[in-house]
């Protein structure tokens, strides 16, 4: 660790996340005043010891320094959380009265099954006959049936309720309502398509609403010339638009551990950057004209990024690559240089956006950009070959490797598989990938043979990444926050013992990998031993789940629930063995369970003995059922029980006084057995 001693911004760099991650995580205060008050009491302590000048000051120097930076961090996130400001427009408004909005178009819109999704930003509301200017985030789902949408970069007018995000129902179900809450997106309307129209105002010009008429015009240029499935690369490829790329190509190119390709990012940033690198070092092989080269790349990228229509990902690529290119012409180019530069520039970012740091993508870049730097020149040096041919394919061989390698602690805790194949695979389809994004730029520009090119090349890749459809990841991996700090610190220790080759750090190495064994076999242990009872919610649909020691049994599911609302719990069971079985009752200790499904129809049972009853496809419990079921103490209704129906199962339970445990507003119902 001794060279990041001499990196400064990668020491700044820790205090202020340490900061943002308090601020995030502990919501101690409501307001400024105590952080603007360590603030000014840190930069006194900065001043007088800076005045001092005295050597044995040097450690109450860095320690105001880092209290400097945890208070910055912490107060970047106390000023990004709007919604807790007592004038923010959602102290003022109610979830079930109707408000004119007046917003604009602020990305493509999207088409879901039933409706249009359109990202908006909210100009102005009305609340108690007066608009309020609020400028920010929401998303608007128009119906299907409207004759009119929204138009980017011009203003519409609607009337609609707020609807709040909601929260995770599920256990270890992904938290959408707060990762919309960190992008400060509150709110959401469900628009009727007779309550929208256009408003007439010229907005004058913007250079975002540019940029998204360019991404626009890129969509539509592939949309009408190529076949859907190789428009929908193209254009995921271009502007990380990649809502009709086919769930089962994503999957496909998942199992690669390709599916980064597909989302446009620091990757194909970074591809352009040597791009524009290579041709320069052709045409100047003696460096003569590095300013040149540097406005050319800084234009070269933004116009890119316009491309994209500004998107975040490329956003901060952009500017990451920006800063890499001064830091090259005014330092030498050396690693610690270069690290450097990276850490300034995940630095500048988190201080506009401290929430960045929750992006798995912003992540994901600077720890591949972090292996690229660190990892890829101490795996050249064990072996390059000295033809051509050789030293390109291990060169691509040993970025795929290092940037897997500094990502792979955060693959894992986010997505919880590992791609077998995917060195192999990247070797090829990054190139590939790149030669495909070359011949995109070119198509735009109306070069008419690059479009025959283009679907040899996309059907060669679709073909490939095909055949590994099948047993090419290990996937349901249980991969918590304790195994990423873990890994994290073995990995780093890996490196000091290959780098310095002293036997203490293989002891400690050994150590913490002890440790790490003995935390997850108590884990795992913990997680297996019980037998649990869980019935999910899930929205118009019904699963129910039964685990004991060995395995793990559900009623039913379809794969897309599964995936996004069961799937994760799952991967915190531990269980090898998974069957989908039906089943109506459950006997454990004290307590039985009967599963009710099928209108008409009651199982053949003792009825005396069932305690709990669990409702699923909209089953209508009536009086008769429960005078029968004499002893029923709780029923427990899912995701799958209209509004309606609801309603009228809350008055029979309180009827006859029996407890009502609903999946919609309490989450899912789990009970150990």
């Amino acid at each position: 660790m001794y060279q990041f001693k001499k990196i400064p911004f990668f020491k700044l760099l820790i205090p202020l996340v340490i900061g943002i991650i308090l601020g995030a995580e502990v919501s101690v205060f409501t307001t400024n005043y105590p952080l603007i008050i360590a603030l000014v009491l840190s930069v006194f302590i900065l001043f007088l010891v800076q005045y001092q000048k005295a050597e044995k000051y040097k450690f109450y120097y860095l320690i105001a320094v880092d209290l400097f930076l945890i208070c910055l961090g912490f107060s970047t996130v106390s000023f990004q959380q709007y919604n807790l400001k007592p004038d923010h427009y959602s102290s003022n408004i109610s979830v079930d009265s109707s408000y004119t909005v007046i917003a604009k178009l602020s990305d493509v819109i999207t088409e879901k099954t039933k409706t249009y999704k359109c990202p908006i930003v909210i100009e102005k509301i009305k609340i108690n006959n007066e608009y309020k200017s609020i400028n920010e985030k929401s998303f608007c789902y128009v119906k299907k049936s409207a004759l009119v949408l929204p138009e980017l970069g011009k203003y519409f007018v609607f009337k609609a309720k707020p609807s709040p995000i909601t929260q995770p129902l599920n256990p270890n179900e992904f938290d959408y309502h707060k990762y919309l809450e960190r992008k400060t997106i509150y709110y959401q309307f469900f628009v009727d398509s007779a309550c929208l129209q256009k408003v007439d105002v010229e907005s004058g010009f913007d250079l975002v609403d540019y940029s998204l008429k360019a991404k626009q015009w890129v969509i539509d240029c592939f949309r009408y010339e190529l076949k859907p499935k190789h428009a929908a690369i193209c254009v995921a490829l271009i502007t990380g638009y990649d809502d009709e790329i086919s769930r089962t190509t994503m999957t496909e190119f998942a199992n690669t551990g390709t599916l980064h390709v597909l989302s446009v990012s620091g990757l194909h940033t970074g591809l352009l950057y040597l791009l524009i690198n290579f041709i320069f070092s052709i045409i100047d092989k003696n460096n003569r004209f590095k300013i040149i080269r540097l406005i050319v790349s800084i234009i070269l990228l933004w116009a890119f990024a316009l491309l994209t229509g500004f998107s975040a990902p490329v956003l901060r690529a952009v500017i990451m690559f920006n800063v890499v290119s001064v830091g090259r012409l005014f330092f030498r180019h050396t690693t610690q240089n270069q690290l450097n530069v990276l850490c300034f520039s995940g630095f500048i970012l988190l201080l506009a956006n401290p929430f960045l740091f929750y992006d798995v993508g912003f992540q994901l870049s600077y720890w591949a950009m972090f292996g690229l730097i660190y990892l890829q020149p101490k795996l050249q040096d064990m072996y390059l070959p000295e033809n051509y041919f050789g030293r390109t394919i291990f060169q691509n061989a040993y970025s795929s490797l290092a940037a897997t390698i500094s990502t792979l602690p955060i693959s894992l805790y986010f997505f919880h598989q590992f791609p077998i194949w995917f060195l192999f695979c990247n070797i090829l389809i990054i190139p590939l990938t790149f030669l495909i994004l070359m011949l995109c730029l070119l198509f735009l520009v109306k070069i008419k043979f690059v479009g025959l090119a283009l679907g040899v090349l996309l059907d060669f890749l679709l073909w490939f990444i095909h055949l590994f459809k099948s047993n090419s990841t290990i996937e349901l991996i249980d991969f918590r926050l304790s195994d990423l700090l873990f890994l994290g610190i073995i990995l780093v220790l890996i490196n000091q013992v290959l780098s310095f080759k002293r036997y203490s750090i293989t002891v400690l190495c050994a150590f913490v990998l002890i440790s790490w064994e003995l935390v997850n076999l108590f884990e795992v242990h913990y997680s297996k031993s019980k037998s649990m009872l869980a019935v999910y919610h899930l929205s118009n649909n019904s699963t129910t789940m039964i685990k004991n020691t060995t395995t793990v049994i559900y009623n039913q599911v379809d794969s897309v629930n599964f995936d996004f609302h069961i799937k994760p719990h799952l991967i915190s069971l531990n269980n090898s063995k998974v069957l989908t079985q039906p089943y109506n009752q459950i006997k454990a200790n004290k307590n039985s369970f009967l599963i009710l499904s099928n209108m008409g129809r009651l199982p053949v049972t003792n009825y005396k003995t069932i305690n709990k009853l669990i409702l699923q496809n909209n089953y209508k419990l009536t009086e008769e059922h429960l005078r029968l079921f004499t002893n029923v103490n709780e029923v427990v209704i899912d995701g799958s029980i209209k509004y309606g129906n609801a309603m009228r199962i809350e008055k029979l339970c309180r009827k006859f006084d029996v407890k009502l445990y609903s999946t919609k507003t309490q989450g899912a119902f789990i009970t150990e057995l």
